[in-house]
């Protein structure tokens, strides 16, 4: 036993509890490199933002790769600074995913929004957003972020269509649920190039009352033309 012992000693292979921690460590440095190597190999952003100071605390390489800009880290930004990195119609993206990650801090955050690049161009990324850590002081709210993007071409395009109407449905839900059964007959036909008239003698009805609901759907969708009223349609597979 003892010159077991002592030939594991002359391997460099130490026992009892300082050799268990370092075997720990090892296997720590093992297990870090890996994750370490399939975040590198990801073509997606991963980054820890800390929105309480404003500062990226990390991110991988693909931020650079994607984004032009140099990883800075622990630097403060003003907030006028950052918001200007949105597009102008998306500047309240930043504002809405704070507000939905302290109000509900188990729930993941996602959005399409479009991002600067250092350039001046925009690129189009879906983002998903999940609180990292928090103090209950409310002086650390940190998220971890991963950003894919969206801007290039999709290699299997096949399901765009179907998932948009898909997410257009989910989130006109309750306008769909105002319109009547009648009201998505004619509808239907609207958005299939009938007229007034064609849609009254097919339903048998009369041209007013197709009128009337046709000017129904406008004031309950909260639109004005009739060209808007069959994108809605075809957005949300009523055609």
């Amino acid at each position: 036993m003892v010159k077991r012992k002592n030939d594991m000693e002359k391997q460099g292979k130490k026992t009892g509890p300082a050799g268990n921690d370092t075997a720990r460590l090892m296997q720590l440095e093992k297990e870090v490199g890996f994750y370490k190597k399939i975040i590198s190999s990801l073509d997606a952003v991963v980054l820890i933002l800390d929105l309480e100071q404003l500062k990226l605390v990390w991110a991988n390489d693909y931020y650079h790769q994607l984004l032009g800009y140099d990883t800075q880290y622990d630097i403060p930004l003003d907030k006028e600074d950052l918001l200007l990195l949105y597009h102008p119609e998306d500047k309240d993206y930043f504002v809405q995913m704070k507000r939905a990650i302290t109000e509900q801090p188990g729930v993941p955050h996602t959005a399409f929004y479009r991002f600067r690049h250092r350039d001046g161009h925009y690129l189009w990324l879906f983002t998903a957003n999940r609180l990292f850590r928090a103090d209950a002081e409310g002086d650390l709210l940190e998220v971890v972020a991963v950003s894919i993007d969206f801007s290039g071409p999709v290699s299997y395009p096949k399901n765009i269509r179907r998932f948009m109407q898909e997410k257009l449905h989910e989130l006109n839900h309750d306008k769909v649920a105002l319109i009547t059964r009648r009201e998505r007959q004619i509808l239907r036909l609207l958005a299939n190039g009938k007229k007034t008239r064609e849609i009254a003698d097919n339903l048998g009805l009369s041209y007013h009352t197709v009128n009337n609901h046709r000017k129904n759907m406008l004031k309950k969708l909260d639109m004005r033309k009739l060209s808007s009223l069959v994108n809605f349609a075809v957005e949300n597979g009523l055609n």
